[in-house]
């Protein structure tokens, strides 16, 4: 929860810088101090490209995901604490959502080939036509 607060925080720290080059940069203008309103336009332009940066980042993690899920490749892994991370939160619960999904498979995978195994072990001439065997203790008369 704290790191979600934290994230909040940057991203109205950076909404809130913005606004506010980007009132100086009028005032500037208006005051005719060119080669600051040229300086303030440049960090304004790299505020939006890093804030662009971010959102591409966070997109291809999403789309990787996305891929996986599609393709059923579960071996992708998030690294939390990578370079390449956009925001940290969206890591930790991708990676948690993605191990839980290879457990969950991994279960119906072994029961899956529990049954086949046992399916296999008995007789098909035993085998009701309908498919479904059900147990049958003593004489059924």
């Amino acid at each position: 929860m704290k790191s979600f607060q934290n994230s909040r925080l940057i991203l109205l720290l950076q909404s809130g810088s913005l606004v506010f080059l980007s009132v100086l940069l009028g005032i500037l203008l208006m005051k005719s101090l060119w080669f600051c309103s040229l300086f303030t336009f440049f960090v304004i332009l790299l505020f939006i490209l890093h804030i662009d940066k971010q959102q591409q980042k966070l997109t291809e993690m999403v789309m990787r995901l996305i891929t996986a899920i599609r393709f059923s490749d579960f071996s992708l892994s998030f690294r939390p604490g990578s370079k390449k991370q956009a925001d940290p939160r969206l890591t930790q619960a991708m990676e948690q959502a993605l191990k839980q999904f290879r457990e969950k498979m991994y279960t119906l995978e072994e029961q899956h080939l529990y049954y086949n195994t046992l399916l296999s072990t008995i007789d098909s001439g035993t085998a009701p036509s309908n498919g479904i065997i059900k147990p049958c203790f003593g004489n059924s008369a």
